[in-house]
């Protein structure tokens, strides 16, 4: 709309105010009290009302020093994040960091949690504070919804998880069991359920940031095609593992600790996942697609030992 009138000539009247507007722009806001910024050196306030890009040198300045503050501690959480992936706990045993994976995971959630307030604090202070106008306030406002809406579907995946293994722990606890393979058993059965919903409600965020950006429904919807597209054209391994899986762990043939056989491999079975299945041989650890090993014969030494022992 000024760019409409910004050529236009002023009105002849007493109450005309033909610069209002630019001079409304070119202040800082509510950043600097206005009488600290009026009583500045002549030669400083030019410097900072200098034109650039339609807006003036003090505003990209201010900008860009929120930015970079911005930028500077969403980086510091997020190398915290990945430390937390890269040495996990290592002077506690493999017990130990069993019964200590949800103190890891809420931790996690913490890490996360502030980036969306910052984020937001952020939009406010470019918007209101150092007044941004024009396209650049239009590029910054649709970056800070992006990292935003990232930042919320980060946030309720780790959500997700940390509830998922306090609830494991709460499960065992419940049954009266404090084993550390009781714990891995139960988390196999809980982690998955809760990791999906966990993606679920980061993909809703996402359509609801492409929604926001001013994609129309129907584009919205065309993009939902695509991950059944990918599983059409190259994704159909992944979506047999996580049948299978869903199979292995409903049937239950083997459990977490057991001594068994699949195929070819004999081990301890360490872990059971979505999409593969772990077990710990004599001189190495083997993961097994889910697929592969509901197609094998599945021996359970285990299992067959206990119902000996019954029947003596």
């Amino acid at each position: 709309m000024y760019a409409l009138i910004a050529d236009a000539r002023p009105v002849a009247q007493p109450f005309a105010t033909p610069g209002f507007y630019r001079g409304f722009s070119d202040s800082p806001g509510f950043l600097v009290p206005p009488k600290w910024y009026l009583r500045l050196p002549p030669g400083l306030r030019k410097l900072f009302d200098q034109p650039i890009a339609g807006q003036t040198l003090f505003q990209l300045v201010s900008a860009g020093l929120l930015v970079l503050l911005y930028s500077w501690l969403v980086l510091l959480l997020f190398r915290r994040l990945l430390h937390t992936y890269r040495y996990l706990q290592p002077r506690r045993s493999e017990g130990q960091r069993a019964w200590h994976q949800d103190n890891l995971a809420w931790f996690r959630v913490l890490l996360t949690l502030p980036v969306m307030p910052l984020t937001r604090l952020c939009d406010l202070v470019v918007d209101d504070l150092v007044n941004l106008t024009g396209d650049l306030l239009v590029l910054v406002t649709v970056v800070f919804f992006i990292c935003y809406f990232l930042a919320s579907s980060t946030f309720f995946f780790f959500l997700f998880e940390a509830m998922g293994r306090s609830l494991a722990e709460w499960l065992v606890q419940l049954r009266g069991g404090g084993s550390e393979l009781q714990l891995r058993r139960v988390s196999n059965l809980v982690m998955p359920v809760c990791r999906v919903l966990g993606g679920l409600v980061a993909l809703s965020l996402i359509y609801r940031l492409l929604l926001v950006l001013g994609l129309p429904s129907t584009t919205v919807l065309a993009f939902s095609a695509v991950p059944g597209l990918a599983i059409g054209l190259g994704a159909s391994k992944l979506l047999g593992n996580l049948f299978a899986g869903l199979s292995i762990q409903t049937d239950r043939p083997m459990r977490v600790g057991e001594f068994c056989q699949i195929g070819d491999t004999i081990g301890f079975v360490t872990r059971i996942g979505l999409r593969s299945l772990e077990l710990q041989t004599v001189d190495s650890r083997v993961t097994i697609p889910n697929a592969i090993a509901d197609e094998e014969t599945i021996v359970n030494f285990s299992r067959r030992q206990r119902h000996g022992q019954e029947a003596l």
